[in-house]
């Protein structure tokens, strides 16, 4: 496909666009294709309205083959993997090790960032003959099951350790266990797929001889792998054990950290080996409570692929923003109203900028355009989001249309920012607004008008618990990534809020929103200028590369 612009005098030169899984042109990172759309712009002394140019609208196609992933970042059972209990072990005894040496190291010179965690998961009802008639009381039960096993392993130390088994699991109590409704086990094909997979795993004697000599068990497995609501056809050379029952339905618990003033946190600059307080306690629950046979017996799933080609369980970060009971608490009253917001919008413009290279570097691609975490493009809603993925593009919004979205409209709140930062630097505007800036500039119904929740950045936990939402991630049962990404959300924040990161992410915009009357039809992240050939030549390179250093260019 190629593009080319005639501006008065000037014709850019046509541009090629090819298929990432094109044998031609093997380096082209992602497909996109072409739309027409309107750019407007005016200044004091020149006007130009209807002047039309090419660009490119941001579409995929699926991805192709399998998704990549380890079996056991997607799936646990009891002895469902060889050396599963020692490595429960390890971690649990170095857990303890180094909570010793951060007490016995702790300092008070680091600036600390607070955070929550949600994780979705699809399991098997609760364990009733045991008691447990939610998966709230499944989990306390877990934990105290880990308490008393773990006690027994320190039971010759001394009273030290002891109260640090406590105080460890006393923590995990105040987790909170929900039902997110939304979330159910995968597509058929891909619930058959990860079936397969988990016959030939044991088949091959990858799993302790315990499960693969229990019929039970593996019944058990299958029913967690094979149930769900959408109904499965089982068709050509797929075979399932006789007497198998596979349920209509899964529950779906999801794991919330604690709330504030008990909220995880990372601290800053963070320690060489990345390993703190908040990573250890995700491994606990992951490792030491949730896949540790010692002390439960149920299954646990996150589904990869939904029925939609989308995702069927995922991450999500809360970071603190101005919750006062949160870290950084005191930090939270240094700064004014103007220096607050500007540090807001710091992380945000940031975010837009690297939303598609976070997205396509670390999600799985069936995650990358999800409708529940839709990217947040600076040219403003281009689809409705309600397709399948395998049908994305089909439904384009036309630029008068996409000005009245009130769903992932990024553009619409950008300028609602203008509206609010202009009046402050008016000199005519003698008189101050009624609120404050960090309330005028995230008026909450304002975002519900503009961007909604449904973006891989959420701002409208910032009324409810001074957070903002990370939501874009696909779920995993691997320890180590779930605690890497909190970092990363955590360190996004820390970094993009800085007054040193204001010039280039923030400043420009800004002062353009102060010297030029502007309704942006392209892209928030350009600074248009009266030269309007500059601007169109920068809009397509930004457009036809998204995901290189084109993209952080104005």
């Amino acid at each position: 496909m190629d593009v080319s612009m005639q501006f008065d005098d000037v014709k850019l030169p046509a541009l090629g666009v090819s298929w990432r899984h094109s044998n031609h042109e093997p380096s082209q990172l992602y497909p996109e294709y072409l739309v027409k759309l309107t750019l407007q712009a005016s200044s004091d002394d020149r006007s130009i309205t209807n002047n039309t140019i090419g660009r490119h609208l941001h579409v995929a196609p699926p991805p192709i083959g399998r998704l990549g992933f380890r079996l056991c970042d997607v799936i646990w059972a009891p002895y469902l993997f060889r050396g599963g209990q020692s490595h429960s072990n390890n971690v649990i005894d170095s857990i303890l090790q180094r909570r010793s040496e951060q007490d016995s190291n702790l300092t008070t010179t680091k600036r600390r960032r607070g955070f929550g965690l949600e994780l979705e998961t699809v399991q098997l009802p609760p364990d009733v003959e045991n008691d447990c008639f939610t998966h709230q009381q499944q989990f306390e039960q877990s934990i105290e099951k880990a308490r008393r096993w773990h006690l027994m392993r320190v039971s010759d130390c001394g009273y030290g350790d002891v109260r640090e088994v406590n105080d460890m699991y006393d923590e995990l109590l105040k987790w909170q266990v929900s039902t997110d409704l939304y979330v159910d086990n995968a597509a058929p094909p891909t619930r058959l797929d990860l079936y397969q997979q988990i016959m030939e795993h044991i088949k091959n004697g990858k799993c302790d001889p315990r499960l693969s000599s229990d019929s039970e068990a593996i019944h058990t497995l299958n029913e967690l792998v094979l149930g769900g609501r959408v109904e499965m056809e089982i068709t050509g050379d797929f075979e399932i054990p006789q007497n198998q029952n596979i349920p209509k339905s899964q529950a779906s618990p999801e794991y919330k950290s604690p709330l504030p003033p008990h909220e995880l946190y990372h601290s800053f600059p963070p320690p060489e080996n990345g390993h703190d307080k908040a990573t250890d306690t995700i491994r606990l629950v992951l490792d030491g409570i949730l896949k540790n046979a010692e002390v439960s017996n149920r299954g646990i799933a996150v589904p990869t692929v939904s029925d939609i080609g989308q995702s069927a369980t995922s991450i999500h970060v809360h970071v603190n923003i101005n919750n006062p009971a949160a870290w950084p608490r005191e930090a939270v009253t240094k700064y004014g109203d103007v220096e607050a917001t500007y540090s807001l919008l710091g992380v945000i413009f940031g975010w837009v900028v690297f939303d598609r290279v976070v997205g396509t570097h670390f999600n799985m691609p069936n995650v990358w355009r999800d409708r529940s975490f839709a990217p947040m493009f600076a040219s403003g809603p281009e689809f409705s989001w309600n397709e399948h993925s395998w049908k994305h593009g089909t439904l384009t919004l036309q630029p008068e249309q996409a000005k009245h979205v009130k769903l992932n409209n990024i553009q619409a709140w950008f300028q609602h920012v203008h509206s609010c930062l202009q009046p402050r630097h008016d000199e005519k505007k003698e008189q101050e607004p009624p609120t404050s800036l960090f309330q005028a500039v995230f008026d909450h119904k304002v975002l519900i008008d503009t961007i909604s929740r449904w973006n891989s950045l959420n701002l409208l936990s910032l009324e409810p618990y001074g957070t903002i939402e990370f939501r874009r991630m696909h779920a995993t049962l691997n320890a180590d990534f779930v605690s890497a990404y909190t970092w990363f959300c955590c360190g996004f924040v820390e970094k993009f809020s800085q007054a040193s990161m204001w010039e280039k992410y923030l400043l420009p915009l800004l002062a353009e929103a102060q010297t030029q009357r502007l309704v942006w039809h392209v892209s928030l992240m350009l600074r248009i200028r009266p030269q309007l050939k500059i601007c169109m030549i920068s809009c397509v390179v930004v457009m036809i590369l998204p995901c290189q250093e084109a993209h952080l260019r104005y």
